[in-house]
């Protein structure tokens, strides 16, 4: 409805990837909750008087991307972002939320081995999914988070404070 006020909006945002843990039916349920997410925000773009922007990261929808992030990081320089259509792929999202889910658990194992040095302990929805250990290993092993990966291994095998003071 049009408020006739100047400035004002409204923005939410929901996160879907974690009805893909296998225990809450896995890629058939992501795809179920993300696709009705992304549904609802078209059909209620076409209402009269209501603007709805989409920025679906997982691209079934219309969202902002870079295609040349790769090139621009090698490059040294910053990507190229533009608005693009909705791919509108279920087979390309699924795909995309086994990404999600790889790089999260790669994350996440990093952040437990760098904080496990100093008795504190990571909680992270990823790390309750029955498959964790596969999605960490593929994580680990993914080009683009080899610095970030790096940085906390090396953090991990540091004494902590606590450690160096005791020592």
């Amino acid at each position: 409805m049009p408020t006739k006020l100047a400035g004002w909006y409204w923005s939410s945002f929901c996160k879907t990837q974690y009805a893909s843990d296998p225990e809450c039916g896995g890629i058939p349920n992501f795809l179920r909750c993300h696709i009705s997410v992304i549904t609802l925000l078209d059909r209620m773009a076409k209402l009269p008087g209501l603007k709805v922007t989409v920025e679906d990261e997982g691209k079934f929808g219309a969202s902002t991307y870079s295609d040349d992030w790769q090139e621009a990081r090698q490059a040294g320089r910053k990507p190229t972002y533009r608005r693009h259509k909705g791919q509108y792929n279920p087979a390309a999202l699924a795909k995309e939320v086994g990404e999600w889910n790889a790089m999260v658990a790669g994350f996440a194992g990093a952040l437990s081995d760098a904080f496990a040095g100093n008795g504190s302990k990571l909680e992270a929805p990823i790390k309750d999914f029955p498959d964790f250990e596969q999605l960490e290993f593929k994580g680990q092993n993914l080009r683009y988070l080899e610095s970030f990966l790096k940085a906390m291994k090396s953090l991990a095998a540091k004494p902590s404070t606590a450690d160096q003071r005791i020592g």
